[in-house]
């Protein structure tokens, strides 16, 4: 802090790259103990900041949850992969209430339902339509089986895209229906869960049907059990002979059949028609059990972001009113804000720039609903919200999210995009360019990081020497009114990096260096001359009393 004082330097703060998905996505599933270690790692950055950068951006790497590359939002059809060419891009699921990734479901996949009409010409007398299934059958009787690939439910989820579907598309809505997704990738899960469904419901039925009739057996073999106990009893012991059966046993007379008498053999079956209930039973009630684990499947299942985006928007929202609070508490006049930053492609959700937006107007949106709503939902059940402010309306809660969450665009990050870019690299930084000036528009762009590279991975090279367009994003930034600070970072260039970015943009600098420059090499001058000099004098200068070589002579 003092020597940031000392040299006139505005710090930034940036938290563990360790603590990444701040949705808690963890070993394939949300784990809300790693999310909440992530947001211990965050106010502890906070802390930082507010003690030594007095303010600023808290920079947080995103990386929220798995997703492809193709799968960015808003229809953004500009990259492509080998694996989206090859038809085997996935698409990933997860069930909403435990956070466990369930399925991911590849578009080469199909599934194989059987094919059947539906008709809905009655109603009932509520006047909702009554469906009727009709099953079509081979020539041979077999129900016939079809096949439904990635293309099929692509287009039942474009048929599915309207507006008076929303309410069944919304996994946190009652109305919940996945068969109503606009999502192919749940559509298909559905499907092919429901082939399983249907396989339970029929075994139920079955054994629901051999409990009931097995226990009607039991009441007419009861009661004549209770028949010929009386009359046994009556028999003399000599005539009871005459009572006896031969019971059969199968294998065509070639075993010697059971004898007994007629209460004996009644008992038996009484015995085992009791056991063959005992069994429907059983079988009735677990398979009916599965078939409504199958539907609550079913109901559960949802895209990652649907589930994950929640998460992230509320650590950072949390995050967010934890660094209001601490600016406030320390008496700063820097707004503290918390500063999302685009990762890789690779990396997850977060690293699109349209994914970066979401997620900061997502946690604005959520910090501002935990400014102002008494309550919170947790498990249905509606409990005192602890960061409520009744004195702040929504007007001003709208205005400090705005202050405290802002993203930092990393340009260099970005730039790795362009290896998965269909279009000429002219077109992609035309592309790039665009996504800088669309976040500054929509009012999320408050930090910029600025480095170098290929297109291929995050080099950190001196801006200039690779094929970011670092000039372009600078004159952009400037045009569009940006205001936030613009920090270059080093790898092992140390200072050069500053210096390769100001000779970038045309500024004009000088610096002390050793070693013969060559006339272009502006930012190795020194006063106008091509060296940098060779003594030093002044306060600058080390005391020669101090400092002496090793052979002890003293420094002149």
């Amino acid at each position: 802090r003092d020597l940031a004082k000392v040299n006139k330097v505005r710090l930034s703060t940036h938290a563990s790259v360790g603590a990444g998905s701040w949705s808690g996505f963890h070993e394939n599933k949300f784990d809300e103990n790693a999310r909440e270690q992530n947001i211990f790692e965050g106010k502890r950055a906070i802390e930082f900041a507010a003690d030594v950068a007095e303010g600023g951006p808290i920079v947080i790497h995103t990386g929220e949850f798995p997703r492809g590359i193709t799968e960015v939002p808003n229809g953004d059809d500009n990259f492509r992969t080998l694996i989206k060419e090859s038809g085997q891009q996935t698409h990933y699921l997860m069930d909403k209430k435990t956070g466990q990734l369930i399925t991911a479901v590849r578009e080469d996949q199909v599934n194989f339902v059987p094919e059947y009409d539906v008709t809905t010409n009655e109603k009932d007398q509520w006047g909702k339509e009554i469906k009727h299934i009709k099953w079509k059958d081979k020539p041979g009787g077999e129900f016939n089986i079809i096949k439904h690939n990635w293309a099929h439910y692509k287009e039942e989820a474009k048929k599915n895209d309207r507006e008076d579907y929303k309410k069944f598309q919304n996994p946190n809505d009652k109305n919940y229906d996945p068969s109503k997704s606009a999502d192919p990738s749940i559509l298909f899960y559905y499907e092919n869960l429901e082939a399983k469904r249907l396989q339970a419901q029929g075994q139920a039925d079955e054994y629901e049907l051999m409990y009931r009739r097995h226990a009607d057996d039991r009441e007419k073999i009861k009661k004549a059990v209770d028949y010929w106990e009386k009359k046994w009893k009556e028999i003399p012991k000599e005539d009871r002979w005459k009572h006896m059966e031969a019971i059969p046993i199968e294998g065509k007379g070639l075993v010697e059949p059971h004898v007994r008498n007629r209460l004996e053999h009644l008992k038996r079956m009484l015995e085992d028609t009791e056991k063959q209930m005992s069994y429907g039973k059983e079988v009735a009630a677990s398979s009916r059990a599965n078939e409504q684990e199958i539907k609550d499947q079913q109901k559960r299942v949802t895209s990652i972001p649907d589930y994950g985006l929640k998460k992230t928007a509320d650590s950072i929202a949390t995050m967010a009113i934890y660094a209001a609070e601490e600016q406030q508490k320390k008496n700063l006049k820097r707004d503290m804000f918390i500063a999302p930053e685009n990762i890789f492609p690779e990396m997850g959700y977060g690293s699109h720039p349209d994914e970066l937006k979401k997620i900061v107007q997502d946690s604005r949106k959520e910090m501002v609903k935990k400014l102002t709503d008494p309550f919170i939902e947790r498990n249905g059940e509606k409990i005192k919200n602890p960061d409520f402010h009744a004195n702040l309306s929504e007007s001003k809660a709208k205005e400090m999210a705005a202050r405290h969450i802002k993203a930092t665009f990393d340009i260099g990050h970005a730039n790795t995009w362009q290896k998965y870019f269909k279009g000429k690299p002219k077109e992609f930084k035309k592309w790039l360019i665009d996504q800088v000036s669309e976040l500054n528009k929509e009012g999320v762009l408050g930090h910029v990081h600025v480095t170098d590279n290929f297109g291929y991975y995050d080099e950190h090279l001196s801006p200039g020497q690779g094929n970011v367009p670092v000039e372009e994003f600078v004159k952009q930034l400037k045009k569009s009114g940006y205001k936030g600070q613009i920090t270059v970072e080093t790898a092992e260039q140390d200072y050069k990096a500053m210096t390769e970015m100001w000779r970038t943009v045309n500024s004009p600098v000088y610096k002390i260096g050793g070693g013969w420059q060559d006339w272009a090499g502006i930012e190795q001058g020194y006063f106008g001359k091509t060296r940098s000099p060779n003594f030093l004098f002044g306060p600058i200068a080390p005391d020669p009393k101090t400092w002496t070589l090793w052979s002890e002579v003293p420094m002149e």
